[in-house]
């Protein structure tokens, strides 16, 4: 596993990440969220992205979806870890799977799915569909 230290969060993920662009762009943006750098996820997502989060609520368009992660970020006592443990990319459908764990010490394992506006390597992420679960 890779590890980092970004903006006080530490992050893990697995090393063969870096083998497509795809899982290249989806780390980046769970490195950007701990990082607090909302400009990196504005520039990988859509201006129309639509964010589901399966059994609450659907987020339409980037700017809104930024609030929300800013919200998110500061939640039960603020982000403490995120662990990636699985990225997997296939045409311009990703999911990624892991844990995100608080300075309360709650954490949440959660299963994102992406899908990208192309198959490019500059594709955005048009769509996400988040399913999280308190542990």
């Amino acid at each position: 596993m890779n590890v980092e230290l970004l903006n006080g969060v530490k992050i893990s993920y697995p090393k063969d990440c870096g083998n497509a662009p795809k899982k290249i762009v989806l780390v980046g943006l769970y490195k950007a969220f701990a990082a607090s750098n909302y400009a990196h996820i504005q520039e990988n997502t859509t201006e129309d992205l639509i964010w589901q989060m399966i059994g609450k609520e659907v987020i339409e368009g980037h700017d809104q979806a930024l609030e929300k992660l800013k919200q998110y970020r500061e939640v039960e006592g603020g982000l403490k870890e995120i662990a990636i443990f699985n990225a997997i990319t296939h045409g311009n459908i990703c999911a990624v799977n892991g844990k995100l764990t608080f300075n309360n010490s709650s954490s949440f394992a959660f299963c994102d799915i992406f899908k990208f506006r192309g198959f490019s390597k500059t594709a955005k992420v048009k769509e996400i569909s988040s399913y999280v679960i308190k542990i």
